[in-house]
């Protein structure tokens, strides 16, 4: 149940932003769930999928995220803090559990804490990008981005919408997930993003409640959406040594809400959790690349 992110007009400059490697990721999968069939996958691969859609450079978009990290990240609260801190002591104190036989480089866990019925989900892998390459991709700018992006990262997401709070770290999310023979769930979470040093990508994110988005007043097996709730889930993106590597971690605590077995809830969220994709299009953007110079 991660999200995407948002940055207003007035913060960033008006470019484009190419990388003409990561048009031949969308050979295998030329769906990737683009709805308009009148453009071609390599039409739309790269604006689409980091970040160009708009207009906007992703570039500009890390570069303002670097600036309020180098300013000791200004626009974050005593509430944004204590967020974060608490989400990274979970990732780090927590008697996680292995749940999935390890291939190399990733591996997924989970664990039930004193005061929840409701698993907890660790997924973490080593994406060979920088932190920078990958917070350029999963920190998207727009709601059409994020619906093109999280399509292709998450097969049970189905809808998500974006609009900014008070600045260009904090956002209200709204987003719809598919849950096998269950009615869909639908959540609207505050998200935090920031670079904490120049290493070190986050995002967290929550449940609230805003008049954007009223919430049920009922809900049965038969309804077409149920409100969960986000408890607590967040991504940490960590540069390994030598700049060519990172350490991608995805969390979620998550109150499904509605009429569903927690015991079948937790065995779908402990299979639910995957980073894999991450993973895989980073690796065929570096066979893209070599390819590239090996014709070059």
């Amino acid at each position: 149940a991660v999200l995407a992110r948002a940055v207003p007009v007035q913060a960033m400059s008006i470019k484009t932003s190419t990388d003409p490697c990561l048009l031949e990721l969308f050979d295998d999968n030329p769906d990737h769930g683009i709805q308009d069939s009148s453009e071609s996958a390599s039409e739309v691969g790269i604006d689409r999928l980091v970040g160009g859609l708009l207009g906007f450079s992703k570039p500009d978009r890390f570069q303002f995220l670097l600036s309020q990290m180098q300013q000791g990240n200004p626009l974050l609260t005593a509430e944004d803090l204590a967020k974060i801190d608490g989400f990274k002591r979970t990732l780090s104190d927590s008697p996680w559990v292995p749940v999935k036989d390890a291939t190399p480089g990733h591996q997924a866990y989970t664990y039930f804490r004193d005061d929840s019925p409701f698993i907890l989900t660790k997924d973490v892998c080593i994406v060979e990008a920088s932190m920078r390459e990958v917070s350029e991709l999963i920190d998207c700018i727009s709601t059409d981005e994020v619906n093109r992006v999280y399509k292709m990262l998450d097969p049970n997401f189905l809808h998500g919408e974006i609009s900014f709070r008070r600045d260009s770290v904090h956002c209200l999310e709204y987003a719809r997930y598919r849950i096998p023979l269950c009615s869909p769930r639908e959540f609207v979470v505050h998200s935090v993003t920031a670079l904490l040093d120049e290493l070190t990508h986050v995002y967290v994110c929550w449940s609230v409640k805003d008049p954007a988005y009223p919430e049920p007043s009922w809900a049965t097996p038969l309804s077409s959406v149920i409100r969960g709730e986000l408890l607590e889930s967040g991504i940490l993106v960590e540069e390994l040594p030598g700049g060519n590597t990172c350490r991608y971690t995805y969390f979620m605590h998550c109150d499904p809400k509605g009429w569903i077995p927690k015991s079948i809830y937790n065995r779908a969220a402990a299979d639910g959790v995957d980073t894999a994709k991450v993973r895989e299009i980073f690796a065929k953007k570096r066979k893209a690349e070599g390819r590239r110079r090996r014709d070059a």
